[in-house]
């Protein structure tokens, strides 16, 4: 019997929960046999491939690229080594229930061009394992390829090219690799009974920083996601809009939004504020949307004024 199912996961430096992961997703209902995990670290400093090793487990396996890349880019090395009809992409922080993989298998059993997902619930501490009892009623969302809980076939993916390795940093591959596949007249299906505990461990105010650099880097690739593809709703979910910008501006004149996103990077302490908090992190998007928009349009003009060479 062949392999059904793929199970996609990229990671860096996040041995000690990717063990736990790792653990519960092969307590599966399926047959062991019947499918494989497929670990894929973008270069992680930490002791994540020897971690990898010592679990033993015959069914999964391990690869490595040398030079950090994103997680799109570990993704694609991990499919293109995937030897199940069905890909299950999952995140190195998220835990599944028991028939997870049956669930998402079913349903593509049921359906042919299809991409299915399934509810995200945020946790603080790792739940225990157990057999889901009844429907999720938690984690309903309406991103419709969220690349911590999603299936499809493998040659869907391969028809739509696989993640654009042109996002070297947090944000918009999901959505981006979604508007390739849209094209493909992909049909979407929710599954409620096809949860993930996507583990977050509680944060203090000294990892705001840490929040603000996630959105600038959020807003470059949503910049790089614009300029792919110059939509109307890609420009209102990446907050891109020129009211939305114009407004921006206004707010950074008025309550100096900059100086005090400057000062919290530098400082590693958050404003006491929620509301300062919320509008820093909005700033933060917004802004570095604006930067990185302005350096590719100097990168494009740069490209149109160079002469081409001839070929006489």
């Amino acid at each position: 019997m062949g392999i059904d199912v793929s199970v996609i996961i990229p990671t860096r430096d996040r041995a000690r929960i990717l063990h736990q992961c790792l653990i519960r997703l092969n307590a599966q209902t399926m047959d062991a046999s019947r499918f494989e995990i497929v670990v894929s670290d973008d270069a992680s400093s930490d002791d994540t491939g020897p971690m990898v090793a010592s679990l033993g487990l015959p069914n999964l396996r391990y690869l490595r690229q040398d030079e950090h890349r994103a997680a799109g880019s570990a993704r694609n090395r991990a499919i293109d080594a995937a030897r199940g009809d069905l890909l299950a992409l999952l995140d190195d922080d998220a835990f599944v229930d028991r028939d997870y993989l049956e669930v998402h298998c079913d349903a593509h059993r049921r359906e042919a061009n299809l991409v299915a997902t399934g509810p995200i619930i945020d946790v603080t501490e790792i739940p225990a394992l157990k057999d889901r009892a009844g429907a999720v009623r938690q984690g309903w969302h309406s991103n419709p390829f969220p690349s911590g809980n999603a299936s499809l076939k493998r040659t869907l993916m391969q028809a739509a090219g696989g993640f654009d390795e042109d996002f070297r940093a947090y944000g918009w591959e999901d959505p981006e690799l979604f508007e390739r596949l849209r094209r493909l007249g992909v049909k979407t299906r929710f599954l409620r009974a096809a949860p993930i505990y996507h583990f977050k461990p509680p944060r203090g105010p000294e990892d705001f920083a840490l929040s603000l650099e996630r959105e600038i880097s959020r807003g470059r690739m949503g910049a790089l996601y614009l300029a792919k593809w110059p939509l109307w709703r890609v420009a209102l979910a990446t907050k891109q809009l020129r009211s939305i910008d114009t407004l921006e501006r206004s707010l950074d004149r008025w309550l100096a939004l900059d100086r005090r996103m400057q000062e919290a990077l530098k400082s590693r302490e958050a404003p006491a504020s929620p509301a300062m908090r919320k509008l820093l992190l909005l700033h933060a998007e917004i802004s570095a949307a604006r930067q990185e928009r302005a350096r590719l349009r100097s990168l494009s003009g740069a490209a149109k004024a160079t002469p081409q060479s001839s070929t006489e």
